[in-house]
């Protein structure tokens, strides 16, 4: 979804690292193997995203 509004390749690099951080817990890092990393600034962005292309989909299949 953010592939079909982004064109800039910087951009979508840096938003498929911000996926593949991991956190840390008891001194250890664990990465992530889905979703958006917990309080992460890039969370919200990408849930408005994903609501924004959600919503269009569903204004479409109801008109």
């Amino acid at each position: 979804m953010v592939r079909k509004r982004v064109g800039d390749k910087w951009v979508l690099r840096l938003v498929s690292k911000w996926l593949k951080t991991g956190y840390s817990e008891d001194g250890k890092v664990i990465r992530q193997t889905a979703g958006t990393p917990q309080g992460s600034v890039i969370s919200p962005l990408l849930a408005n995203i994903y609501l924004h292309y959600v919503l269009d989909e569903w204004v479409e299949n109801e008109r």
